[in-house]
Order: structure tokens, then sequence, then C-alpha cells
């Protein structure tokens, strides 16, 4: 399992000439993170510098996307997100297309960690890493998960056993009725989308049924105002059911 600290936007991976310059963190392979700056990369594939307010903008233009049926882009989930997990919370992150999602569109504030499984097929992670760390702190920090549909199918039994000890923990679902990691591998790999669709329950419902809070959001006019519902219950966990767009990263 890795932890994720950072307090600034995003970061960027650089040759190793530039890595002089004091701030900046050697990785393997000749290359270095420079903190805090979001990149663009121009038309012969060479990556440089964007100022804040280019990320900005394509977040902005991204999360305007809306799927069929009123289904959000995952930009709109994540830039919603951003502005109501508190400071110091701990967020623990799936495996799948919400963890690349995350990464793209999620900003972290002072002392936000992120729990993340470092892949290798453990798809359900969330859930059960945010319970243990709610052990962890008793309280002392805001516990948030994040998951598609595939990976919160693989402990959703364990919300009862939030229920049970009352963990104030908010998960937020993305729904899209399918593996769409794999779905979008099968893609690439120039294969036919097989055995990947997935047949749900209303998660908002099954939380209710299971003793939590369930939000289920029904278009973009819903989520600012679900996700602010959510995080004002302190006394047990709340699951937060979103429609997204099925292959949208």
């Amino acid at each position: 399992m890795g932890v994720w600290r950072r307090g600034q936007r995003r970061a960027v991976v650089r040759p190793r000439e530039h890595t002089d310059a004091p701030g900046r963190a050697r990785i393997p392979g000749g290359l270095e993170i420079e903190p805090g700056v979001a990149h663009d990369r121009d038309p012969a594939g060479v990556r440089h510098i964007a100022p804040p307010h280019r990320q900005e903008d394509h977040v902005g233009r991204r999360a305007a996307v809306a799927g069929p049926g009123g289904r959000l882009h995952p930009a709109r989930v994540f830039s919603a997100l951003a502005e109501v997990v508190p400071e110091g919370a701990v967020i623990a992150v799936d495996v799948g297309n919400n963890a690349y999602a995350f990464g793209h569109y999620f900003t972290c504030r002072a002392g936000q960690d992120v729990l993340m499984s470092g892949y290798l097929g453990s798809i359900g992670f969330a859930l059960p890493a945010a319970m243990g760390a709610w052990a962890a702190t008793r309280g002392a920090r805001r516990i948030v998960s994040v998951s598609g549909d595939g990976g919160l199918g693989q402990y959703l039994a364990e919300v009862t056993t939030a229920v049970r000890y009352r963990m104030p923990i908010v998960h937020v679902v993305l729904v899209d009725n399918e593996l769409g990691k794999i779905s979008r591998e099968q893609i690439t790999a120039v294969r036919p989308v097989w055995q990947t669709a997935l047949v749900n329950p209303e998660f908002a419902e099954y939380a209710r049924g299971c003793g939590a809070v369930g939000i289920r959001v029904e278009g973009d006019a819903d989520l600012d105002d679900a996700l602010r519902r959510a995080f004002a219950v302190t006394d047990g966990p709340v699951l937060v059911e979103v429609p997204v767009t099925a292959r949208a990263v």
C-alpha cells in the first residue's frame, strides 16, 4: 500500500538534465518530479510547464461534458469532491478508471493523505482501506473512500461493518455499470469488449438497507448538495452513488 501526500496541484516528470534545481525529487530512470505545477505537451510530444489556469481550463471543459442520461464526467465529480474534503483527511482510492480520474482531477489540500494499493490486481481496496484508516485514527481525521462500482462490489457487505462500528466514512462510488478499465484495455489491444458489463444494485438504496446513509446523485444539479449532505454526517457511514460516463477518464 502506498501513501501519497501532496499539498499542491500536480507533479511533472522531467528529464534528468533539469534535476539540479532545488526542490525537485529524483526518481529512478533518469527522471525527476517537480511538485506543484501542471504540464502540457506540444505536437512534437515535448512536455512544457503550463500555468495553473491552463490546467483549470482543461478540467473545466471536461467537467462540463455529460454523458447519456445525465451521467457525469469524472472531472466534475472529483472537482466537486476536492471542494468539500477537509484538510487533514485520509482518502482511500480504489483500482480502475476511478483512480486515474482521481489523479487527473482531484487537488489535494494541506495534510491530506491518499492511500493507494499499488495496483497488483487489488480491485476493491478502497472501502477496507478506509475502515483500516478509521481504526488507526479513531475519529481524529476525516475518512473518505472512492471506488468504481466494480471495486465496491468486491466488499459491498462491509457496509454493515461500518454501520456496526458507526464509522463516519464517506464513500463515493462512480457507477458506470462495467469494469471500465478492463474495457479500455481490451479496446487498446484491438479486441472486442468482452464480459465487462456489471449488474448492479441501487447502491444508495443498499446502503440505507444496511443502516447507513445512502445518497444517489441523479444529475449535475444534485452533485454539490449531495456531497455537502454526506460530509455533514458524523455519526456513521455515508455512501454517495454517482452515475458517470462509462469510459471517460
